[in-house]
């Protein structure tokens, strides 16, 4: 699912350039509400996943000590939404592929770096 998101980022730069060009733009209401509102079923797609990976009912504190899923999503989803500030930045810097060949140009935003990542913080299993 984070994979797919991330290798998206290429395909749909000028969109996400366009969203947050809107977000970060506009003080008022007009697109504001609608992308926010946007951005929390965007999150809200992650929380199923995200609570079992976490192995619990999602709400904070459930386990002590443990991460939620909530906040495991709220940390997916931040990594992503920072993949896609990257991306904009650099639209050349996308990359799904781990490490970039010799003749490429070193890419600063591979998906498969982030999964590694997210996999390495993963909550152990109860």
């Amino acid at each position: 699912m984070i994979r797919v998101e991330l290798e998206r980022l290429a395909e749909y730069h000028a969109g996400v350039e366009l969203l947050f060009a809107f977000y970060f733009s506009r003080r008022d209401g007009l697109f504001r509400d609608r992308i926010e509102a946007s951005f929390g079923r965007y999150l809200e797609a992650f929380l199923p996943v995200c609570r079992e990976v976490a192995g619990t009912a999602g709400a904070p504190g459930d386990a002590a000590g443990s991460v939620s899923g909530d906040d495991i999503a709220a940390a997916v989803v931040a990594l992503i939404q920072g993949a896609s500030i990257q991306a904009i930045r650099s639209p050349a810097s996308v990359s799904s592929a781990s490490v970039s060949s010799a003749s490429a140009k070193p890419a600063s935003v591979h998906a498969e770096a982030l999964l590694a990542t997210i996999r390495a913080l993963r909550p152990p299993a109860p």
